[in-house]
């Protein structure tokens, strides 16, 4: 995946990253994308912001106790777990 052009000036020097998924349950895998935002530290809120996910989870409206959005698989509702490993992708 290539970074994306934006309009927006100040996202263009934001980095993007992907987070591996899979689900526990029933061992659906998928990738969660990322994207920096301009949130100083983690005290103020999520220092990421969630802009793709891929085929087999989506997004519900709760968010986990770090601030990011709640994700789930579509096969079979299992929400996955707050955190966990991201990797930087290249432009």
């Amino acid at each position: 995946m290539s970074q994306a052009q934006s309009s927006n000036p100040s996202s263009s020097n934001r980095e993007r990253f992907a987070e591996p998924v899979a689900c526990k349950k029933c061992g659906q895998h998928g990738s969660i994308f990322w994207e920096e935002n301009a949130v100083g530290n983690r005290t103020s809120g999520s220092q990421r912001e969630l802009i793709r996910i891929s085929n087999g989870f989506h997004r519900e409206m709760e968010r986990t106790l770090s601030g990011d959005p709640i994700v789930a698989c579509d096969n079979c509702g299992e929400r996955l777990p707050d955190g966990g490993l991201t990797v930087r992708l290249k432009p």
